[in-house]
């Protein structure tokens, strides 16, 4: 007998119980693991961040005579001509805090989930024209699925960012001899921020998850992360009453999880560091760091980075892979890190509308492209 699925269009408003205790457990069974996807994410998300965007989720049941199972679930909002697509389309995510996009699929029905998502993709009704997908794996068995689903719907796929980010592979790192984990530019940038915290007074790395994790392990990152330019350029999570809502609701969530993780660094007894990165099934991804400039001299936030490579195997969550969840320009933790993540950004051309749209989308790559490398010359220069 063949396997049926059925698809469900739902807001924040029908989540329910029941509904949020099978996606908890989708995580654990996904085959491309992703904190940004977690309920605990997207529910504090949609509440505080995109409520105006009137996202929604796709949720994929696997349907049987008596029973149901959640085995797919995408986040999606429909978003308006902008700089990524020149008609209305749909966008993975909706979060300017999401940095990483994608999909929940049960591993065991992954391929028949992505149909099921890409019908629906197919079929706009007029409502959309493209699926534009920010900030995307670009390599791994769920990004081939996903290519294989596009191309069975008629989809045209155009990639107008390609880059690779700064991660870690714990199993791999252990081979790695620790004379060459770092530059000699970098070893003499560690010496030189130890050197000078040490003579300030005692210096105490802390891991911090689960139980562990406080309120004030929560105010106190809030804190490092509001100081220096971000809190003057109002960037930072601080700056926005809804940010700060939206981080200590999505912390909670993680903590009471034991999915979130913060790493502090401290002198004579006194935070200078903090970071939080968050755990989904084998995976994890660093969301946010914060530091205290008062301490540049010592390079906080690179040395509270480092305790990642020191440790090696010796970590208290074990997964496959640590995303940075960085930018390109966080040139700290690209020279640090010793591995890559092919990332991109792109868009599905859906209707034969957004097709002939795709020169356009190409044509503003291209001149944003030829931009930046003007700008990197003059710099340069």
């Amino acid at each position: 007998m063949k396997t049926e699925f059925r698809l469900r269009r739902l807001t924040l408003q029908e989540f329910d119980e029941e509904l949020i205790r099978a996606w908890e457990e989708l995580e654990d069974r996904a085959l491309e693991p992703n904190a940004f996807l977690s309920p605990h994410f997207v529910i504090p998300a949609i509440k505080y961040l995109s409520a105006k965007a009137q996202p929604f989720g796709l949720f994929v049941e696997k349907v049987s005579a008596n029973s149901s199972q959640l085995v797919g679930f995408v986040a999606l909002r429909l978003s308006k001509p902008d700089k990524y697509f020149p008609l209305p389309h749909l966008s993975l995510g909706f979060s300017e805090y999401s940095f990483l996009s994608g999909y929940l699929v049960d591993r065991a029905y992954a391929a028949e989930v992505m149909e099921v998502i890409f019908d629906y993709f197919s079929k706009p009704q007029g409502s959309w024209h493209a699926l534009v997908a920010r900030d995307r794996a670009a390599s791994g068995a769920l990004a081939a699925i996903e290519q294989n689903a596009a191309n069975a719907a008629g989809m045209q796929w155009f990639a107008f960012r390609e880059w690779e980010r700064a991660a870690i592979r714990p199993d791999e790192l252990s081979a790695i001899p620790s004379q060459e984990l770092y530059s000699k530019k970098m070893r003499k940038t560690i010496r030189r921020g130890m050197t000078y915290l040490e003579e300030l007074g005692p210096v105490q790395s802390t891991w911090s998850y689960g139980a562990s994790v406080t309120p004030d392990t929560v105010e106190r990152f809030l804190e490092l992360e509001n100081m220096g330019w971000k809190g003057e350029q109002g960037t930072s999570l601080k700056s926005n009453a809804n940010d700060v809502a939206f981080f200590r609701e999505m912390a909670a969530g993680f903590s009471q999880k034991g999915r979130a993780l913060f790493a502090e660094l401290s002198v004579n007894a006194e935070v200078i560091a903090s970071s939080i990165t968050l755990i989904s099934g084998d995976e994890a991804i660093g969301f946010k760091i914060g530091w205290n400039p008062k301490y540049a001299q010592g390079s906080p936030g690179i040395l509270n980075e480092l305790r990642w490579l020191e440790t090696k195997n010796n970590l208290p969550y074990k997964f496959k892979l640590l995303d940075s969840g960085a930018a390109e320009t966080a040139e700290y933790i690209n020279r640090l890190w010793p591995h890559r993540r092919p990332m991109r950004s792109g868009v599905y051309a859906i209707t034969t509308a957004g097709k002939l749209a795709l020169p356009l989308v190409r044509a503003a790559s291209a001149l944003k492209g030829y931009v930046d490398k003007q700008k990197v010359r003059a710099q340069s220069s």
